[in-house]
């Protein structure tokens, strides 16, 4: 199966889903994991904050594109880049791990694994490696 080339506006969208999500849920197990402990000391504004509003930066193909994520709801993403344009993405994970993204009335699985080399990012049947 060849799969059609992704343009580099897909990779770094997708690119910045999945590491908004997983850096999210990184956050969140942190979190939960310092409540257990009961070190609610370590959990400040800001710490609650960086859930629900933070920057995010992509490098690829030579360009930088800086993003600031935020979350309107639990599994609702707003993508904003150049202070103007703003991407809503809804995004669920599924139980073999890929993301299912809904943008608009497009709908796109996304797998990906971080390597040392940078990110092996799975959009539908495309593969594609996003640097660090």
């Amino acid at each position: 199966l060849i799969a059609p080339n992704r343009g580099t506006l897909d990779v770094v969208f997708f690119a910045t889903v999945y590491r908004a999500y997983e850096l999210v849920k990184k956050r969140k197990q942190e979190m939960i994991a310092s409540l257990q402990k009961g070190r609610l000391v370590l959990l400040g504004k800001s710490d609650t904050d960086a859930l629900i509003s933070f920057p995010l930066a992509i490098i690829f193909a030579g360009h930088k594109y800086s993003f600031q994520v935020a979350r309107t709801r639990s599994d609702t993403f707003v993508f904003t880049i150049g202070g103007t344009t703003s991407i809503k993405a809804k995004v669920r994970e599924q139980p073999d791990g890929s993301l299912y993204v809904s943008v608009g009335n497009t709908n796109q699985v996304l797998k990906g694994m971080e390597e040392a080399l940078g990110l092996r990012l799975m959009i539908g049947a495309t593969t594609v490696m996003v640097p660090e």
